[in-house]
C-alpha cells in the first residue's frame, strides 16, 4: 500500500488526498480531488461537516477507507486536517470556506463565530422564527393588493410594481441572511425581530408611501437594512471570507440608504426620482458585485448557500401570496350579499388559486431546489433565479388576488379596460416569470406555459362580450388544462414498467 509522505498531500496521479490518523477533517472548496483516502479517524461520527452522507462515511475505525466524491461536488474539493478540539489550520491563498460555523462535538470551530448555521451534511429546514418573520409580510403583500385595487391605474400601478420590489428587497436580504446565520442564536434572534418590527412599520405606511407617511416609509427600510447588514459584518471574525462579502453590503445599503432617507423627506417631484435611484442601487448592486473603492468586489461563488433552506423559504414566500388571495377573495365575498353568482365567483377564484399552486409545487419547487444543489456556482444561480426571477411571479399572484375582488365584487359586469387587464395580465404574468424562471435554471424553455400565457392574452377581444365571471372562468379553464397535461407527462416519465 502507497504510505502518505506527510500530513496533507495530495497526489495528482492518484486523485487523492491523505488525511494521517487521529485527525479531525475539514472541507473547502478549493482544489480538486477526485477520491479521499483516510488511512485511520478517531471515532465513529460525523467527523466531516457541510456535505451529504458519501462525506459521513469518513466517519469509521476501518484501517484504510475510500471515499469517492460525488460527481456534483467538483470541482472543486480540498480537504485540509486540523487536530481534534484545536481551532482550523489558517486557509491558503485561494481556499474559500462559506460561512458554516459554531462548533461540533468533536470541538471543531470552523469560523470562530457561533451566531452562524452548522452545515452538517443533512438539508436545513425553515425555523420557526423564520416563519414568525413572514408573517409580518402577509401583512405587506395584503397592503399591495389592496392599494393596486383601490388605485387601478397606470399611476397606481407602477407605485404598487415600485412598493412590491422594496418589500421583496427587504424580505429576500433577510432570507440570505438566514441561509448562513443562525435564527436559534439569541443574537440573530434579537437582530431578526428587530427587522420585523421595522417591516411592520414599512407595510403599516405602503398605502401613504408616496405621501404622508413617506419618512416613515423610507425610515422603517433603511433600518432594516442598515441593521441586518451591520450586524452581519459584526458576527462575522475578520479571517472569514465573508467579512469582507458584507462589509461591502453594508456599504450599498448605506449609500443607498441616505437616498432613501433623502426621498423620504423630499418634496413628491424630487422624492420620485431619489427613491428609483436607490432603487435602482439596491438592485444593481448583486449584479455588480457589491464593488466598493478598496473592497474590491464579490465573486457570486463568495455567495455559497445551503439549498434545501434556501429553495423551501421561496417556497414559503409563494405560500404567503397564494395564502393572501384566498383571504381577500373570501373577505370580499362575505361583505356581499352571497348568492349562487358570488358562491360560483368565489369557487373560481380559490380554484384558479389551487391552479397557481399546482403549477408550482407539483414540479417547479422540487426540481428547482434539485439543480440549485447541484449547481457549480450556487450563490449565482440563486441571485438569477430567485432574488430576481421570482419577482414577476410574486407580481403576477398579488395582480390575480385583485383580479379576484374584482370579479366577485362584479360578476356579472363587463369589465372596464384595466380590469380586463388585471384579469387577463395577473395569470400571464405569473406564466411567463415560471418560463424566465424556468430558462435560467436549466436552460430551457416550457413550451406548454408559453402557450398558455399567449392563450391567456388572446382572451383579451372577449372583454367585449363576457362578463368578469365568465372571462375569470377562461382563464381558469386554461390553468387547469396546463396542469393536467404537465402533471400527465410527469406521471408518465416517472412510471416504472412492469
Amino acid at each position: 500500500m502507497i504510505r502518505p509522505p506527510d500530513a496533507r498531500t495530495v497526489i495528482p496521479a492518484l486523485g487523492t488526498t491523505w488525511v494521517p490518523p487521529s485527525r479531525g477533517v475539514i472541507v473547502t472548496r478549493a482544489a480538486l480531488t477526485a477520491t479521499t483516502v483516510v488511512d485511520r479517524v478517531e471515532a465513529a461520527g460525523e467527523l466531516v461537516t457541510g456535505w451529504a452522507e458519501p462525506w459521513q462515511a469518513l466517519a469509521s475505525t476501518a484501517p484504510t477507507r475510500a471515499v469517492t466524491i460525488p460527481a456534483q461536488l467538483r470541482p472543486p474539493i480540498v480537504v485540509t486536517t486540523c487536530s481534534v478540539g484545536a481551532p482550523p489550520p489558517r486557509r491558503r491563498a485561494g481556499d474559500r470556506e462559506g460561512p458554516v460555523g459554531g462548533g461540533d462535538r468533536y470541538g471543531l470551530v470552523v469560523n470562530g463565530s457561533s451566531h452562524f448555521r452548522q452545515r452538517s451534511g443533512e438539508e436545513q429546514r425553515a425555523t420557526w422564527l423564520e416563519l414568525f418573520f413572514d408573517l409580518v409580510f402577509v401583512f405587506a403583500v395584503t397592503q399591495l393588493s389592496h392599494l393596486l385595487l383601490h388605485h387601478l391605474t397606470l399611476d397606481g400601478s407602477l407605485q404598487t410594481l415600485f412598493l412590491l420590489l422594496v418589500v421583496w428587497w427587504a424580505w429576500i436580504y433577510t432570507t440570505w441572511m438566514t441561509n448562513w446565520f443562525d435564527p436559534d442564536s439569541v443574537l440573530v434572534r434579537l437582530v431578526l425581530l428587530v427587522v420585523m418590527g421595522s417591516s411592520l412599520l414599512m407595510a403599516v405606511a405602503i398605502p401613504e408611501a408616496f405621501g404622508r407617511l413617506a419618512p416613515l416609509f423610507a425610515c422603517a427600510y433603511v433600518v432594516l437594512q442598515v441593521v441586518r447588514n451591520t450586524f452581519n459584518v459584526y458576527a462575522t471574525p475578520r479571517e472569514n471570507d465573508f467579512h469582507i462579502v458584507f462589509r461591502r453590503i453594508l456599504a450599498w445599503s448605506l449609500a443607498s440608504g441616505a437616498l432613501w432617507l433623502a426621498g423620504g423627506f423630499a418634496a413628491q417631484d424630487a422624492r420620485t426620482w431619489l427613491w428609483i435611484a436607490a432603487l435602482a442601487a439596491d438592485y444593481l448592486a448583486p449584479s455588480l458585485g457589491y464593488w466598493t473603492p478598496r473592497l474590491g468586489r464579490s465573486a457570486t461563488t463568495d455567495w455559497e448557500i445551503e439549498a434545501a433552506h434556501f429553495a423551501e423559504r421561496f417556497q414559503l414566500f409563494i405560500i404567503i401570496a397564494l395564502g393572501e388571495s384566498i383571504v381577500v377573495t373570501g373577505a370580499t365575498a362575505s361583505s356581499a350579499a352571497f348568492d349562487l353568482v358570488i358562491g360560483t365567483s368565489l369557487m373560481v377564484a380559490f380554484a384558479t388559486s389551487a391552479a397557481l399552486w399546482w403549477l408550482y409545487f407539483d414540479e417547479v419547487g422540487w426540481r428547482a431546489q434539485r439543480f440549485l444543489s447541484r449547481a457549480d456556482d450556487s450563490g449565482k444561480l440563486a441571485r438569477d433565479a430567485y432574488t430576481y426571477l421570482h419577482t414577476p411571479i410574486v407580481a403576477g399572484i398579488i395582480v390575480i388576488a385583485v383580479a379576484d375582488e374584482v370579479v366577485i365584487a362584479h360578476p356579472g359586469s363587463s369589465p372596464s379596460a384595466i380590469e380586463l387587464a388585471v384579469i387577463l395580465g395577473g395569470p400571464a404574468l405569473y406564466l411567463i416569470g415560471h418560463t424566465l424562471f424556468r430558462l435560467r435554471m436549466i436552460r430551457n424553455v416550457s413550451r406548454k406555459r408559453l402557450a398558455a400565457a399567449v392563450a391567456i392574452v388572446a382572451l383579451a377581444p372577449l372583454g367585449a362580450v363576457l362578463t368578469s365571471l365568465g372571462l375569470a372562468a377562461c382563464v381558469l379553464a386554461i390553468l387547469i388544462v396546463l396542469a393536467v397535461a404537465e402533471t400527465r407527462n410527469r406521471l408518465a416519465d416517472t412510471a416504472i414498467p412492469a
